[in-house]
């Protein structure tokens, strides 16, 4: 623990705690509550109350410590959350879309048309045609996986054979990876650089890979796919934040270097940022300015973590709490509910007990001074202590106050934080869900441009070498493509001649009817795809799953048949679901993908199961495509953030041109507690008290409390003192006294009593008793239990009147009440207790060791 300004706080917190003004204002307010109490400790030496204010004060001193520590860290805990997930997302995100082009250079390498093209394209007179339509082949590849700007063919000794981008005057290149790709025993080699195949500054991202001979398995060639890494970035950047935004991503490479930079003039590339990897977060200088900084590792997807980039959020780290977002209310009881869940720990959740306990000892302080003024009004300190009584009173309330006003802080900080992460897990979800299903959409078109596949359906009848060498194509894709459970193709009839999984061999030589099948012989170009309703099928287990398809045509452009390809919809959307899900959750926060019906598609808990419908605030549903909103609601007696997200779709896949056009929500829902009931700080505070008070110069001093939710009270000069309850000594084989036990009261063992049966009513229930009012009895000292302290209430004596006739009560031991001067007949009564009909209604019980006992 590190020390600001004079109290303790967590060595993270004080890095950044002179960067938070609502703290300082916190700070600022508790010094001054500090002066207050020093003075008061002073006064209280001369009423003779320094011991009943020595236990609060050093309750406040302790807890102004936790307090400001609690506030500081959950200021900050909102902060690393919300720009720690977005580095993450940023470098998670991109190491997802750089994880489907692994597979792309691997499937492109086995391309027919380029082993072919290598093998015999360069001879004779029709070379310029064969590379003609070569070129015409990658502009049809990059037209579907448009997250690429260049394919590029060369030769072993890297001599540029044919490339789409043609205007690039380069006839050979030198780079170093391109060796690799000859010789590598990986199944890829990607460079990050700048490429002599571009004459330009800028860095390129290339996926590398050699084609090799079908007969020999040497290499022949080597084909590059150069990925559009900067328009990707912007992508994820614009994605992440607003235009407007204070915060600033960064995509770092290993050595901390800033290779992509949503504000270039701000944070240029090349850039190097220093900070501890090994932080949550740390504070980093940029260009003479001062940043909050975030970065993240990415998380490894089915293996893959890329080029061991960082993903990196930088806030100036003036501007980085004075986030207004905050100063939004929420209900008490959502307020009351957070406080006993999972957002908070244990120190944070005790500062409401804390402050409590300082309020009661201060409103026994109060109380027992006034008791003793009654008894000693003529006594020479009787002035002092009216006004030191008066002080401690409205220094009790002020420190309750600014204690309520901070752990109010407190609590909307956590929801604020939990509301904005629930809504961008929303997003980032269906972000990635998008992305996901554009790759499928792109792969069932390229492989139904496949020249092995096409040669098959040109056939009136395959052979079994053929029937083995498609399986072999479809084999070899699906090994690269492992999302997908089956690859289908089928001729024009819907007959399937080919699968890619064993498993389903049974398929082949079946017709299918249904509408992806169907729809094929409508498509009248290689870019065009249809996609099944999201419902069970027989192809994926009878489970509901989405099925891609596209025509296979002929050199006359002629439908002969199609491809399918059956998503693995269970594990693939639940892993998208799981991956936004909070890292640190005991298993309450849900995830769930559902479409414009309220069908859910996916859900990370058991009790959303696919294909029912998901009951929820329909305002969701009202969504705009790619909005995104989150709100509170009660779910299964519990509050949840509730964060929802549209689909926007990724690119042109479900873009304004697109045909499919499936509106798609996804919803995080974080449980943040437990419903309760509204806190009862003011349930001891009846309305009418102000009616009671005398306006003349006659007074009855009335000493009030309540038991349960009875109003009850003695005249101050009967009562000795209110007390709180340390400990209790039972009395055993006496249940059903109502005598609750022994405790101690300036040394002497006396009766703690159950004042709720003396009222008549039947034994409390165990609940523990903290609080008591001691009086006297006779020649004995009682107990009187008691569930809270009331005013001490100076009235008019005019105002007492005596129990019978028009005024009944059911309690023997109440001789008088006091009757409110309010035109309302529903004010409760102050009923006051008698000492006599207390000693009387205890005649059954017997003096034995200075206790009572049962006889």
């Amino acid at each position: 623990m590190a020390v600001y300004k004079g109290y303790e706080v967590d060595d993270n917190l004080y890095s950044v705690i002179r960067s938070m003004p609502k703290l300082q204002e916190h700070r600022d307010d508790l010094q001054r509550q500090q002066v207050s109490w020093d003075y008061l400790s002073v006064m209280a030496q001369l009423a003779n109350l320094e011991n009943e204010l020595s236990s609060a004060r050093k309750q406040f001193n302790r807890l102004t410590g936790v307090l400001l520590n609690s506030l500081g860290l959950e200021t900050l805990k909102k902060s690393t959350d919300e720009y720690g997930a977005m580095a993450q997302d940023t470098i998670n995100i991109l190491v997802r879309n750089l994880f489907e082009r692994t597979a792309d250079i691997g499937f492109l390498a086995t391309d027919q048309d380029i082993r072919q093209y290598l093998q015999n394209g360069r001879l004779g007179d029709d070379q310029k045609s064969q590379t003609a339509q070569l070129q015409a082949r990658f502009q049809s590849y990059v037209d579907k996986y448009s997250v690429y700007h260049d394919v590029v063919l060369l030769d072993t000794e890297g001599r540029v054979l044919v490339r789409l981008e043609d205007h690039h005057d380069v006839a050979m290149t030198l780079d170093p990876y391109l060796e690799q790709a000859l010789t590598t025993d990986a199944e890829y080699v990607t460079h990050f650089g700048q490429s002599d195949l571009f004459k330009k500054d800028d860095d390129s991202l290339i996926f590398a890979y050699r084609v090799l001979s079908e007969e020999t398995q040497e290499p022949i060639g080597i084909v590059c796919l150069c990925f559009k890494f900067e328009d990707e970035m912007e992508g994820i950047f614009g994605h992440l934040i607003e235009a407007t935004s204070k915060e600033n991503l960064l995509l770092l490479d290993a050595e901390h270097r800033i290779i992509s930079t949503s504000n270039k003039d701000l944070l240029p590339l090349g850039g190097h940022i220093k900070f501890d990897d090994h932080k949550l977060f740390d504070v980093v200088s940029s260009n003479g300015r001062e940043y909050f900084c975030c970065a993240r590792q990415p998380e490894s997807y089915q293996g893959y973590k890329g080029a061991g980039w960082l993903g990196c959020a930088m806030v100036p780290i003036d501007q980085i709490f004075t986030d207004e977002a905050q100063v939004q209310n929420y209900k008490q009881a959502i307020l009351d509910s957070v406080m006993g869940g999972n957002l908070f720990d244990d120190e944070t959740k005790s500062i409401p007990t804390f402050a409590n306990q300082i309020q009661k000892e201060l409103n026994r302080s109060v109380w027992n001074g006034n008791v003793l003024q009654a008894s000693e009004k003529n006594g020479p300190d009787a002035a002092v202590s009216k006004v030191l009584l008066s002080e401690i009173k409205n220094t009790g309330l002020s420190t309750k106050k600014i204690f309520e006003d901070s752990v109010l802080e407190i609590q909307k900080t956590a929801i604020s934080s939990v509301l904005k992460s629930s809504q961008a897990k929303a997003a980032l979800a269906i972000d990635i869900m998008d992305r996901n299903l554009y790759e499928r959409a792109n792969d069932c078109r390229w492989w139904s441009v496949n020249g092995t596949i096409q040669a098959m359906l040109n056939k009136d009848h395959l052979t079994e070498d053929d029937q083995k060498q498609l399986q072999t194509v479809l084999t070899s894709i699906n090994d690269l493509y492992t999302v997908y459970t089956n690859i289908i193709v089928f001729n024009k009839q819907g007959k399937v001649i080919g699968v890619s999984n064993a498993n389903y061999q049974h398929l082949v030589g079946t017709v299918q009817q249904a509408t992806w099948a169907r729809s094929v012989s409508t498509h009248t170009n290689s870019q065009q795809y249809s996609v099944s309703e999201f419902t069970p099928t027989d192809l994926y287990d009878g489970k509901p799953s989405y099925i891609y398809s596209s025509a296979v045509q002929d050199d006359n452009n002629a439908v002969i048949g199609g491809v399918a390809i059956v998503f693995d919809s269970e594990p693939q959307f639940k892993a998208i679901l799981d991956d936004v899900l909070p890292k640190v959750d005991e298993g309450g926060s849900v995830a769930i993908f559902a479409d414009q019906q309220k069908k859910i598609i996916a859900s990370t808990h058991a009790e959303y199961k696919v294909g029912n419908t998901l009951s929820i605030d329909d305002a969701f549903y009202g969504l705009e495509k790619g909005q995104a909103t989150s709100k509170t609601l009660e779910i299964n007696n519990h509050y949840y953030s509730v964060g929802a997200a549209k689909s926007t779709g990724y690119r042109e896949y479900k873009g304004a041109t697109d045909a499919y056009q499936e509106e798609v929500y996804a919803f995080v829902m974080i449980d943040i507690g437990e419903m309760k009931s509204v806190s009862e700080i003011n349930r001891y505070k009846h309305p009418e008290t102000a009616n009671l008070l005398s306006t003349n110069q006659f007074k009855t001093q009335i000493a009030s409390f309540y038991v349960e939710d009875i109003w009850l009270g003695f005249r101050s000069e009967k009562v000795l003192s209110a007390v709180h309850v340390d400990n209790i000594v039972p009395i055993h084989g006496q249940e059903s006294t109502v005598v609750a036990g022994y405790m101690v009261y300036k040394g002497q063992s006396i009766s703690l009593l159950h004042t709720a049966m003396l009222m008549g009513a039947n034994k409390p229930n165990t609940q523990e008793i903290n609080e008591a009012v001691v009086i006297k009895v006779g020649d004995n000292m009682i107990a009187l239990s008691i569930d809270g302290l009331g005013e001490m209430l100076d009235i008019d004596p005019m105002s007492i009147q005596a129990v019978g006739g028009e005024v009944a009560v059911t309690s023997k031991v109440v001789k008088e009440v006091v009757l409110s001067n309010a035109e309302s007949s529903n004010d409760s009564m102050l009923q006051l207790m008698d000492i006599d009909l207390i000693e009387k209604e205890l005649q059954s019980v017997v003096v034995i060791d200075d206790a009572l006992a049962v006889v």
